[in-house]
């Protein structure tokens, strides 16, 4: 069988895309005719809300898993690609990444995140970190859409600068605009082919179905606990990524917080800083 047609020089780059939802799946049948090998990370099934709103699904898919669904559709536009499928759910941040989570990650060289909520990208942002490799976050609102990178240490992660993780909820439920999906997509298309060449992007991108393009360059926030490369916090110092390692109870006034052993330093350092200690 011949090769694929490789254009830009980067055939051979390998590209794990979390998430084959509304925004995910119009992003792999771009990266399947640009790259000989993905891996889609996600764990819905098809259901008859997506027939026609989300690219690549039919009635015929319904009630499958959409990795699997995703994947033959899409190797239906690029037949010489290879599409891995991992039907698995990812730890929600403050959970730290599963050794799958890292394993996928260690694999490719740029991840794509397109979930729903922010909570387990983050969790991704930190096997990023802790791999160091580049990542590219892709949200939607109902008629616009940002665009975050994170390939250098000295710029911001998708955590920098936000605050009050814990209180996000789960998912976030809305109907997007199809043309800021298919806008965005392109756009990370283009990214994707520039950091794996070496070029910069902005650190934030945001558009709107108008075609209103904002840029910006941030730095990194260094009080991040997401992308730093050590925690200090008041029991000792850790990696970001680290497990907390012992049970222990934080106190504010009145308030307690359990800390169980799975959950991260990160998020002990974001309690700390609003003042929750060891109760001793």
């Amino acid at each position: 069988m011949q090769d694929n047609i490789d254009l830009l020089g980067l055939r051979t780059k390998k590209v794990a895309l979390f998430g084959v939802s509304f925004l995910g799946s119009r992003l792999l049948i771009r990266s399947s005719k640009m790259f000989d090998e993905i891996t889609i990370v996600d764990y819905d099934i098809v259901g008859e809300e997506n027939i026609s709103y989300q690219e690549l699904y039919t009635i015929e898919d319904i009630h499958l898993p959409k990795v699997l669904a995703a994947s033959r559709r899409a190797l239906q536009y690029a037949p010489l690609s290879r599409i891995y499928v991992i039907n698995a759910e990812i730890p929600f941040y403050p959970f730290p990444p599963s050794e799958l989570v890292e394993s996928i990650i260690d694999w490719s060289d740029i991840t794509i995140t397109t979930f729903d909520s922010l909570l387990p990208r983050l969790t991704v942002q930190l096997a990023c970190n802790k791999l160091n490799k580049p990542l590219i976050d892709v949200a939607l609102g109902s008629q616009d859409a940002e665009i975050r990178t994170w390939y250098r240490r000295d710029k911001a992660c998708i955590g920098c600068y936000i605050a009050g993780f814990e209180k996000l909820p789960s998912r976030t439920v809305y109907a997007s605009d199809p043309r800021i999906a298919d806008l965005a997509s392109d756009v990370t298309t283009i990214y994707i082919e520039k950091i794996l060449s070496g070029r910069d992007v902005p650190s934030v991108t945001k558009i709107d179905v108008n075609l209103e393009v904002k840029t910006r360059d941030d730095a990194r926030d260094k009080t991040c606990t997401i992308c730093a490369t050590e925690v200090q916090t008041l029991l000792g110092s850790f990696k970001p990524w680290d497990k907390i390692g012992r049970t222990i109870k934080l106190k504010r006034g009145e308030d307690i917080v359990e800390l169980r052993g799975n959950e991260s330093a990160s998020f002990l350092k974001y309690l700390e800083r609003f003042g929750y200690n060891e109760e001793k």
